[in-house]
């Protein structure tokens, strides 16, 4: 809505007396059909026309239509004193973006990963308008980030080097103390150290995520007329980092030593799952036994269950599925099943007191445990899903396959996350595939050779 209206005042008398009415012109218009109205007055008519065209033209071009908004608050910076009595600012867009985006996100867990890496945003950036916050900003955002998060992991680790090491020097003191897990513990540190280049990588990599979306919506309220965030680039992430590639999963032979060292019940019948089915740990501990088909040796994945214990909805609409087990795994469930405790919930893999098994207390208690036991290479409880998968690429199941076994939205994922499986599997089969053709047609052309001998002797 666009319009101008004329106002006519009286005016002030001059030295004769006489009182000439004073005009102006008020333009007056709409950033959109819901936003509220906006006035200025102008002494001629031309010149608010002309404030009308420059407006329209302005939002054609994608002009923020309220340039003060601010991300974040003042009292959010970090340098500034929490004040518990501050109002709201009306021109803070991130609760705005909250209600917005968060109503989308289904699992507690990915909210709560977006709203903590809004907390870093707004502890730096807080009270700054939207608008004024450039490529360079952010950049220097990201670089002051990681280098305080690789600061913090090596302060962590040199603390943790001191103390290992104090303990070593006690036990050398000792005759009566054996000193081998002491010093083990000292040089498994000092190959740690090596982890303070990648820390933060991944926490960075959220914030620019997270970053850009929030820029891309303020696009779209056109408070913001371009992403200052689309051209910064973000660090490499853990995945794209060179690495061994038999680092990432365990060798057949390991994932068997690796069950074979847990101890028997829970411990045993989880690791065998998770090594041999490839669920995610929230998929894990969210089972049932009515999602087991004990006679078909299928798990039905329906459920997820979060770090706190609740249960929700699977990663993705893919995610729920039907996973084939092998026999032997089948066995040591039904094994499980006649000692499990039970529970309200009547859950697969319960805690002593009946409830969601507790993340961390399996991951330290029974995955790192049996590692430790079996003498393996600390590998993170994910990798047990990465050793399924390259397992049965390993064992020639195809990769879309695959792709549906892991709950993926889209094949191109697993191609992506396993191509080195991919390529070991087809440089093997490719040579013996053509030896075999090899030898299909030499065998073929020997026969055809000899028919045609047969021939002309007769």
């Amino acid at each position: 809505m666009r319009k101008i209206l004329k106002h006519v005042r009286p005016g002030r008398p001059d030295k004769d007396g006489v009182c000439e009415p004073h005009i102006s012109w008020q333009a007056v218009w709409q950033d959109g059909k819901k936003a509220p109205r906006r006035y200025k007055s102008f002494d001629t008519k031309k010149e608010a026309e002309r404030h009308l065209r420059e407006h329209e033209r302005q939002m054609e071009a994608g002009a923020p239509i309220n340039p003060n908004k601010t991300l974040g608050r003042l009292a959010d910076r970090e340098d500034q004193a929490p004040d518990p009595q501050a109002k709201a600012d009306p021109d803070d867009i991130v609760p705005e973006f909250k209600r917005s985006i968060l109503l989308s996100h289904k699992k507690p867990s990915a909210a709560r990963d977006i709203e903590e890496q809004l907390r870093r945003i707004t502890r730096h950036f807080g009270g700054r308008r939207l608008r004024s916050i450039t490529a360079a900003d952010i950049e220097e955002f990201r670089d002051a980030l990681l280098a305080q998060m690789r600061e913090r992991e090596a302060t962590r680790l040199t603390l943790a080097l001191t103390r290992a090491q104090r303990k070593a020097a006690w036990a050398q003191r000792h005759p009566s103390v054996d000193p081998g897990p002491y010093d083990q513990r000292v040089l498994a540190i000092q190959e740690r150290q090596e982890t303070v280049d990648r820390a933060g990588l991944r926490t960075v990599c959220k914030v620019i995520t997270v970053l850009r979306r929030l820029f891309r919506w303020a696009q779209s309220r056109q408070y913001v007329g371009i992403n200052a965030c689309a051209t910064v680039v973000k660090p490499p992430h853990l995945s794209r980092i060179q690495r061994e590639d038999d680092e990432e999963a365990y060798s057949p032979q390991e994932a068997q030593a690796l069950w074979q060292a847990a101890d028997p019940g829970l411990a045993r019948a989880a690791l065998m799952t998770l090594l041999y089915g490839g669920l995610r740990i929230g998929e894990l501990r969210a089972l049932r036994w009515e999602n087991f088909q004990s006679i078909t040796g299928r798990l039905r994945v329906n459920k997820a269950a979060d770090k706190a214990g609740r249960l929700t909805e699977p990663k993705t609409k893919t995610a729920k599925r039907t996973v084939p087990l092998p026999g032997f795994v089948v066995a040591e469930l039904k094994r499980w099943r006649l000692a499990c405790p039970p529970s309200k919930l009547d859950l697969m893999f319960p805690s002593s007191t009946g409830r969601v098994l507790d993340y961390f207390n399996f991951a330290g208690r029974c995955f790192k445990r049996a590692q430790r036991r079996a003498g393996l290479r600390a590998l993170p409880l994910h990798n047990c899903r990465h050793t399924a998968a390259s397992l049965w690429i390993a064992a020639g199941v195809d990769i879309v396959r695959v792709s549906k076994l892991l709950g993926h939205k889209d094949p191109a994922i697993t191609l992506k996350v396993y191509t080195h499986d991919v390529e070991k599997l087809s440089e093997a089969t490719s040579a013996e595939k053509l030896e075999a053709f090899l030898t299909r047609e030499n065998d073929c052309a020997t026969t055809a050779r000899g028919a045609l001998k047969v021939v002309n002797a007769a």
